[in-house]
C-alpha cells in the first residue's frame, strides 16, 4: 500500500509494529508485590522498605519527589488515582474509572 502517495504514512508500518511489540514485551508478568517490576525501581524499593503494599499506604505520596517523574506524560493523574486506591481500596480501583492524565 505505501507505493501509493496517499498511503505513504504506511510506509515505516512494519517498524512501527516491531517497536510497539517490543513496548509490550517490557510489562511486567507479576505486580511489584509478586517479585515482578524492575528490580531498582525507586518505588518499589522504598514500598517494600516502608513495608507497605503500595504509595497509597504512605502519609508522603502526594509530594513524594519518587513519583514525580510521572507527571511529564501523565498530569497528576498517578495522584488521582492513588487517592481513589487509599479510599476504595485496590480492587474497588481495578473496577472502576482510572485517570491516564489530570492536569489538577
Amino acid at each position: 500500500m505505501s507505493s501509493f502517495s496517499f498511503f505513504k504514512t504506511f510506509e515505516k508500518y512494519p517498524d512501527c509494529c516491531e517497536v510497539l511489540g517490543a513496548m509490550v514485551k517490557l510489562r511486567c508478568g507479576k505486580s511489584c508485590r509478586n517479585g515482578g517490576g524492575n528490580p531498582s525501581c525507586k518505588i518499589k524499593r522504598c514500598v517494600q522498605k516502608k513495608q507497605l503494599k503500595g504509595c497509597w499506604e504512605c502519609n508522603e505520596f502526594e509530594t513524594c519527589d519518587k513519583l514525580k517523574f510521572l507527571e511529564v506524560n501523565h498530569g497528576k493523574a498517578h495522584i488521582k488515582n492513588l487517592k481513589i486506591i487509599k479510599k476504595k481500596g485496590a480492587d474497588e480501583f481495578i473496577k472502576g474509572e482510572k485517570h491516564w492524565y489530570a492536569s489538577k
